[in-house]
Formats: structure tokens, C-alpha cells, sequence
């Protein structure tokens, strides 16, 4: 039973996203600030996380922050309906995946569950039972785990679904719209969505750089991003 924590000041959607999580079999765990949320993430580590931006106190953003800070769980954001702001600013700082307001709970049901298909088995199809790398970077299966040179880097689930799929197609260049049906789920890319893949991608970079990997995923021009070895 996967553990979803959902966290929104508006009590009428905690219940109705509760009761939806809880008739599909998942424990459901509701908080209404997100102060109470990161003391109860202290004890306990959930398998997803619903997250409203817009919330009293420690807004969405702040919270997102420091789950980033202590955690890769999976975090879906809630946005306002058109608020491409929002949206790139989640993204950026980790989130996952996104559901605009208002929506229909199916909707937010579905995007939970094709999140937690993808982050289940969290690496390269390829790599099950053998190892996959370029240069100094590559994914440990038996350890389920990216390195470079056997040292374990620290990425968020969204991250490391986008160095396996690098992994798996080296010095291809790949496009931003592949990229987001491959890693995101999105079978069309609207500009603020290609804007969340240049900004994973800056992510991704800035972190292997800065565990000395020679491979990492460089700009195409025109295209998109290529994974190559640059020794």
C-alpha cells in the first residue's frame, strides 16, 4: 500500500482527494498546512506527495524546497489554472509532475498512479541485471543507484528517470518533445513544459559536473540534448 500525503488548506478537497486515494487502496494521508506536513516528515517518508503552491504560512514553494533538501520522493504540485509562473517555478525547484486547478479528482488519480508506475521501477529498461555507463557515469543495478566512478549521486526521482533515458540512447541528440513523452508522460509540449526540460536539464547537469562526470547532457542546438562523453 503506497503511502500519498496530500497537503491543501482547502478542507472540502482534502476529503473528497482522501476519499478518492483511500477507495483505490492507497493510505491517505491528509495535512492542511505545510508546517504540519514537514514535522510529519520527519518520522515517516511517503511514496508521493500531493502539494498545493498556494498555501497559508509556508507557502507550496518554500515547503517544495526543503522536502528537495531531505528527499526525492515524487511531488505533484497543484497550480491555478493558467499560472505558467507557478507551474516552471514548481518544476524548477524539483516537482514532478502538475495538475492545474480546478480538476477533476480522476485526473489527479491518474497522474498520481502513472507517477508511481514510473518511479517503481526507477531505472534504464536496459539496465536490469547489468550495468549501463558512459565515461565515468553510469546506473548499479544491484544497487539501484547513478554514480560516477562508483560514487552515488544524489537525484530526485524526475532525475534520474531523465540520466536513464540519456543512458540509454548515448550521443543521440534528443528532442524536447521526446523528452518530455519519454520522462514527463506528456505526449504534447507546450512552451512552458519545454521550459521545465531545459530547466531539468540544467539540474542534471550542474549536479554531474559537480561530482566530476566527463558525460553529461549538452545543449543540441535547434534540437534539444545529446549524452556524451566529452574526454
Amino acid at each position: 500500500m503506497a503511502t500519498v500525503c496530500v497537503v491543501d488548506d482547502n478542507p472540502e478537497l482534502l476529503d473528497l482527494v482522501g476519499a478518492f486515494l483511500a477507495n483505490d487502496g492507497f493510505d491517505a494521508r491528509l495535512f492542511p498546512t505545510g508546517e504540519d506536513f514537514l514535522a510529519a516528515l520527519e518520522d515517516a517518508a511517503p511514496d508521493l506527495v500531493v502539494l498545493d503552491l498556494m498555501l497559508p504560512g509556508l507557502d507550496g514553494f518554500e515547503v517544495l524546497r526543503r522536502v528537495r533538501g531531505r528527499s526525492s520522493v515524487p511531488v505533484v504540485i497543484l497550480t491555478a489554472r493558467g499560472d505558467d509562473g507557478d507551474y516552471c517555478r514548481g518544476l524548477a525547484l524539483g516537482a514532478d509532475d502538475y495538475v492545474a486547478k480546478p480538476f477533476k479528482p480522476h485526473l489527479l488519480m491518474a497522474r498520481i498512479k502513472a507517477l508511481l508506475r514510473r518511479v517503481d521501477y526507477d531505472r534504464p529498461e536496459s539496465a536490469v541485471g547489468q550495468p549501463v555507463s558512459l565515461g565515468n557515469v553510469g546506473f548499479d543495478p544491484a544497487r539501484n543507484r547513478f554514480v560516477v566512478e562508483d560514487r552515488p549521486l544524489g537525484l530526485t526521482a524526475q532525475e534520474r528517470r531523465l540520466l536513464g533515458f540519456f543512458l540509454e540512447h548515448p550521443g543521440e541528440a534528443l528532442s524536447r518533445d521526446r523528452l518530455l513523452e519519454a520522462v514527463w508522460g506528456f505526449e504534447e509540449g507546450r512552451v512552458t513544459q519545454t521550459r521545465a526540460v531545459d530547466e531539468a536539464n540544467r539540474r542534471l547537469r550542474k549536479k554531474l559536473l559537480a561530482a566530476g562526470a566527463t558525460a553529461y547532457n549538452r545543449t543540441v542546438r535547434g534540437v534539444g540534448y545529446e549524452f556524451s562523453d566529452g574526454r
